[in-house]
């Protein structure tokens, strides 16, 4: 597969996502599929409080289940509302 800049993405597009998926596999060493994925924000506590920048993933385990956790949430109005709505 190709790769496609930050500026070229297109979320609607199954390729790119593709891409995406396959970039955080290279990168992280999983020891199985999360079973839960959490968006963390602010008024989680000290769930969502990681070092380092927000939109980090941080895999592991939590009350016995493989998770993933993205630090930071998604704000719908920095970006096109009709990725933010389901139908």
């Amino acid at each position: 597969m190709q790769q496609c800049g930050k500026d070229e993405f297109n979320p609607r597009s199954y390729e790119h996502l593709l891409k995406v998926v396959e970039s955080i596999r290279s990168q992280v060493n999983l020891k199985e599929k999360p079973k839960i994925g959490i968006i963390c924000g602010s008024g989680l506590g000290s769930i969502g409080e990681f070092a380092g920048h927000k939109g980090n993933l941080v895999f592991g385990y939590l009350r016995g289940k493989y998770v993933v956790c993205i630090q930071g949430r998604f704000h719908p109005y920095e970006h096109s509302m009709d990725l933010a709505l389901v139908g």
